[in-house]
């Protein structure tokens, strides 16, 4: 693997969010018809409560019942509507925690980086867990193969062309897509639904990463390999490491002081060769030129 691997990506762009009459407008667009109904069922009940009370003998003026009637059908009906309206959940969002959903239907300022964060712990965290209780021996992985060295050396070639690879879509997805779902496009805002199905993208890559550790203690290696194979231990640390990096970059965001305006935003991943690689390529030469 290359030794210093830089991808950057850099972009001007203009932080999303939606104002106090952007939800006004949003309220009335989505809940209109809700709005009219309540508006209208609330009248006539108060109208009839207050009829029956005039059956009873007990008088109203002309204007204070209507004024009355009209001013609480109004309040009963916006709250309703808003009730509702607060407790929108986005399409796709379903299943996603509440702060995650208020963070995408709101759209308050940074909400884009900051629905991105939770949403990678959110995604990540369990598969993070697995793998150091992996590497920590908590796991009990079964051998499936005990090759011989041509085998092993053949199988090794194979780990080695797909930690790069990994690595390869790894870095694309944290400096490419997922930058790109949290860009406004257009003059449109953000997708919440763009950014939840590139981080979506990301956790298959990275449930891989597990798969990729346990392929190793699958494999019985064959005299004399056992250094070289204790040495793979943990190179998909490289692929995890570049979804941290991001990670650190978007609470940069989230802290940052941003005036109103263009926003200048650098997304740069930075990938490393796996730890003890010097130490993995001494032993491949030992055993290549005894």
């Amino acid at each position: 693997m290359n030794q210093d691997n830089k991808l950057e990506n850099k972009y001007v762009t203009n932080l999303s969010a939606l104002s106090i009459f952007d939800h006004f407008k949003r309220l009335f667009k989505t809940h209109l018809l809700e709005f009219i109904a309540t508006l209208s069922t609330v009248f006539l009940a108060i109208w009839g409560i207050l009829d029956a009370f005039d059956f009873f003998g007990f008088e109203f003026s002309f204007y204070f019942p209507y004024g009355l009637i009209i001013t609480v059908s109004l309040l009963i009906a916006f709250c309703t509507v808003a009730f509702h309206y607060y407790k929108t959940v986005p399409s796709g969002f379903e299943s996603e925690s509440r702060t995650n959903q208020k963070l995408a239907h709101f759209k308050r300022p940074k909400w884009e980086f900051k629905l991105t964060r939770n949403l990678l712990i959110s995604k990540l965290s369990l598969t993070d867990t697995h793998i150091d209780e992996l590497l920590e021996g908590q796991h009990f992985v079964p051998f499936k193969a005990a090759p011989n060295q041509a085998e092993y050396m053949s199988w090794l070639e194979l780990r080695i062309d797909n930690i790069e690879k990994m690595v390869s879509v790894a870095t694309y997805l944290m400096v490419f897509r997922l930058p790109g779902a949290l860009r406004i496009s257009k003059g449109e805002l953000a997708s919440e639904l763009e950014i939840l199905k590139s981080i979506e993208t990301i956790q298959k890559l990275y449930r891989q990463t597990y798969k990729f550790e346990a392929e190793l203690q699958e494999i019985k290696p064959p005299p004399g390999f056992e250094r070289i194979h204790k040495l793979q231990e943990n190179w998909s640390e490289v692929v995890r490491d570049s979804v941290n990096q991001f990670h650190d970059l978007l609470n940069q965001v989230i802290h940052a002081n941003f005036k109103k305006g263009n926003v200048e935003i650098e997304f740069m991943i930075t990938v490393d060769s796996p730890d003890k690689m010097d130490e993995f390529i001494d032993e491949m030469d030992k055993i290549i030129t005894p």
